[in-house]
């Protein structure tokens, strides 16, 4: 008698490293989910397992990214025809508003673009990171933070439409076409709020780790939970050296970008007569935002700094204890250990990001005052 046996079809192992929690789910869905719609979503999330985005998706990116390509040189074409029906090609502010302010969002987008492609692992990495994080440190208002997520979004798009519309009126390009392009380009500040927000989460378990260390003198099994906290601190820092490495190229345009609006309004005051006084209003509200965005992100930094600070000198003072046991002597030297080859953000190599950050980015400009001054005069 022969026994018939059924083939089973080859089937992809999901490793269980691979799986991710569902409250870790719920904390990156909602910026996930937009920046999947316009084909710069960072990684892909089906039944509880993350990996990066296949190549049939990278195919869909490819033709995202040539489409905005078409509509951004379309708009661009329009506008210059108009402003030189209107003649008013010579109207600096109208120029960077109707030009070159479209095609630094669309270097924005992008720079996000080819970012997502060369980190995808990157971004994978770092929520897996996070997760076995979050494992070990009991993240208490971790409802409140996704809420906040839901509430930065919102707010961040709500933004970006009411300032599209205002510029609208004000140039008279308000359109369908326009409308597209601006959608795709808003992926930029959502990016960098998604970055800001991931900040504030290594900054959260940091101080959630912190307090763990202090609220403990005794342990049942000191070898084990030492083990475990030391485990966990190190990767709360690998999870800061990833997000450095993937969020590098994103702050650096902020800041590019926020330097050219400054210099471009320094220009623009220097003009004699100038009475177009609602493309300056124009101009200081979208500096008002990028600088928003560059000063929380610094701010956060700090307070992630100032938290590693805040472990050497924890570590110094629980190894000065006399009732310091042996173990815990050693967990602190290689917490000391471990932060030697902590770094600090910068912004184009040229300013740490951190609360110095202002008066480093006024002085900068303060030079450049000066010079277009002296040229002016």
């Amino acid at each position: 008698m022969v026994t018939k046996i059924r083939a089973i079809p080859n089937r992809l192992t999901v490793l269980q490293k691979d799986c991710i929690d569902r409250e870790i789910q719920r904390v990156v869905y909602p910026f996930n989910a937009v920046l999947t719609l316009v084909f710069c979503s960072k990684y892909s999330i089906h039944n509880n397992n993350i990996s990066p985005r296949g190549s049939k998706y990278c195919i869909v990116r490819f033709l995202g990214i040539f489409f905005v390509i078409a509509v951004t040189v379309f708009r661009m074409y329009t506008t210059m025809t108009n402003m030189i029906l209107a003649q008013r090609f010579q109207d600096p502010t109208s120029v960077f508003l109707s030009i070159c302010l479209p095609g630094l969002n669309f270097a924005g987008y992008l720079i996000t673009f080819i970012v997502n492609i060369v980190h995808g692992h990157n971004n994978v990495l770092f929520i897996k990171i996070i997760q076995n994080v979050n494992k070990n440190i009991t993240f208490r208002d971790i409802n409140s933070f996704i809420l906040w997520n839901w509430i930065s979004l919102g707010t961040i798009i709500c933004i970006d439409i009411s300032f599209y519309i205002l510029l609208s009126l004000l140039l008279n390009y308000l359109s369908a076409i326009n409308g597209i392009c601006e959608i795709f380009f808003s992926i930029i500040d959502i990016d960098f709020v998604y970055t800001i927000r991931l900040q504030l989460l290594l900054t959260k378990y940091l101080k959630e780790w912190i307090d763990k260390i202090r609220s403990v003198d005794v342990v049942v099994d000191e070898d084990s939970y030492y083990t475990k906290m030391f485990e966990t601190y190190k990767n709360i820092l690998r999870a800061y050296d990833v997000f450095k490495e993937v969020s590098q190229c994103l702050v650096s345009y902020f800041f590019m970008g926020l330097f050219m609006l400054m210099i471009l309004l320094i220009i623009i005051f220097l003009q004699v007569p100038y009475t177009n006084f609602v493309l300056i209003i124009v101009i200081v509200a979208a500096m008002a935002k990028l600088v928003s965005f560059v000063m929380i992100h610094s701010q956060y930094n700090e307070k992630f700094n100032m938290m590693v600070e805040d472990v050497n000198v924890t570590c110094v003072l629980r190894m000065k204890n006399v009732n310091c046991s042996k173990l815990q002597k050693q967990f602190c030297k290689n917490v000391l250990r471990e932060n030697e080859t902590f770094s600090k953000m910068t912004a184009c190599g040229l300013f740490y990001i951190d609360g110095r950050l202002p008066l480093s980015l006024l002085g900068f400009l303060t030079q450049y005052f000066v010079a277009l001054l002296q040229f002016a005069l």
